[in-house]
């Protein structure tokens, strides 16, 4: 605020009325809001074309006759997120459940707000499952199969109470248990897609947010964020960990889409089995904190609300419970190592693509083999005290067979340097220096898209 310009004022000999005139500002002396700071809004990134994962994973997963027309739909899309969808947002307000009308008859009726009905309409028009939900809870809201009530419909007995003998008892966990397949990975995707979003703002943030360089001096010259490597190598290692969870979720993407259409062989469904609770508590575990990150990379402006990342954390902490604890998962883990899970996943080295991997980065690439004959020698099936450890293992093992089996396909420097971080900093142990500082840059703000 400018000085307040000294005038002379009668008193009437009161020095307190004195000090209460004098501290009363002039109009013109009083700075307004629009002349102080003003922040750059940061830039809205599209959700698909701006991703520095997504667009690369589409071309090496799709075939090439499908390929462009699913570019083109996943680009239409993120067009009308950024745009109209966004927009629907602001009319959106927190359902409300009346119980019982002005006479006390129960009703149960459910009041939605108009945005909400136009999001439903968005989400059937999309193919997704549009539902209104009466509870607000944490979480639900981003998996739209959370709140589903069956009513009026029927329902068969798989086998009959009175069939039990022997062996054949009745179990319906059993009977439902590849649907947890499914809800499990999308569970991981709803982390991973959080964390991508979060990621996202802070790296958008970085290109307008200017603060005092990291040069020392009395005097210090303001540079944007992304300028600063503290800040820039903290996105990177966020960054490399989104790549490894997005990475380690299409490869299961990918088993548990040819267990469906029936072309999976006997070690790649047991593989799913094994791979499936793993994916979905290391996703999970590891996304919030990568997303804590992000919101203290904004500083203060992070845990406004308006951001969005308070939201996105508040929905992806649910998924530590959702659909099992990470403790349930890990015993889940350890009952499908007691068949072949365990060897067929050891046995990955045995496929035509990991050889040519060995063959081209051999540094690495001998870490990866010594865990995974670590793994292979463990008695997973007796050591539930350790489940934990064991699940996290796997994860992590996981993740950089995929990542490496991407950078064998894509040739690409960058994501050889992303794979080998990633074994260096979950497998060995050991830090990034300034060596690679220049990376961090590449890593996080000009990732190639395009091949």
């Amino acid at each position: 605020m400018h000085n307040i310009k000294e005038s002379k004022v009668r008193t009437d000999g009161h020095p307190a009325s004195a000090l209460a005139i004098a501290s009363q500002p002039q109009i013109d002396d009083v700075m307004k809001i629009e002349q102080g700071f003003q922040q750059q809004q940061p830039p809205s990134l599209h959700p698909f074309l701006d991703d520095p994962v997504l667009p690369v994973l589409v071309k090496r997963l799709f075939p090439p006759s499908s390929h462009a027309r699913v570019v083109e739909e996943l680009t239409r899309f993120g067009n009308d997120i950024n745009g109209y969808i966004s927009d629907l947002g602001k009319f959106v307000g927190p359902p409300t459940l009346i119980q019982y009308d002005h006479f006390g008859q129960r009703i149960d009726q459910l009041k939605t707000s108009e945005g909400w009905r136009q999001l439903k309409q968005v989400a059937a028009k999309e193919g997704m499952v549009p539902i209104a939900y009466d509870r607000a809870n944490y979480g639900t809201h981003a998996l739209p199969t959370a709140e589903l009530e069956l009513q009026d419909t029927i329902g068969f007995l798989l086998l009959d109470p009175s069939q039990s003998q022997g062996a054949i008892k009745p179990n319906g966990v059993r009977a439902i248990a590849p649907v947890l397949n499914i809800t499990r990975v999308h569970s991981a995707a709803t982390s991973i897609g959080n964390l991508a979003k979060c990621l996202g703002i802070a790296r958008s943030y970085a290109r307008v947010r200017r603060v005092a360089g990291p040069a020392p001096g009395r005097v210090r010259t303001q540079v944007l964020l992304a300028d600063v490597p503290l800040h820039t190598a903290t996105l990177a290692r966020i960054e490399v960990l989104r790549h490894a969870l997005t990475h380690f979720l299409f490869g299961v993407v990918q088993l548990l889409g040819a267990s469906e259409v029936g072309t999976a062989t006997d070690s790649e469904r047991e593989r799913l089995r094994l791979l499936t609770p793993v994916l979905k508590a290391f996703a999970a575990d590891r996304a919030v904190g990568g997303m804590e990150e992000c919101m203290a990379a904004l500083g203060g402006l992070g845990y406004m609300e308006e951001t969005g990342i308070g939201r996105l954390i508040r929905d992806s902490l649910v998924e530590k419970i959702w659909e099992g604890t990470t403790n349930v998962l890990a015993l889940d883990m350890i009952r499908a190592a007691r068949g072949g899970a365990i060897k067929a996943f050891s046995r990955i080295t045995d496929e035509q693509w990991s050889r040519a991997i060995i063959a081209q980065h051999p540094g690495p690439s001998i870490e990866l083999v010594k865990r995974l004959t670590l793994l292979e020698s463990l008695n997973l099936a007796n050591c539930s005290s350790h489940a934990r450890l064991a699940l996290v293992l796997v994860a992590r093992l996981a993740s950089a067979s995929y990542l490496m089996q991407h950078a064998q396909w894509s040739r690409l420097e960058l994501d050889n340097v992303i794979a080998h971080r990633w074994i260096e900093d979950e497998l060995e142990g050991k830090l990034v220096w300034d060596a690679d500082r220049d990376w961090d840059k590449v890593i996080v703000y000009q990732y190639a898209t395009k091949l």
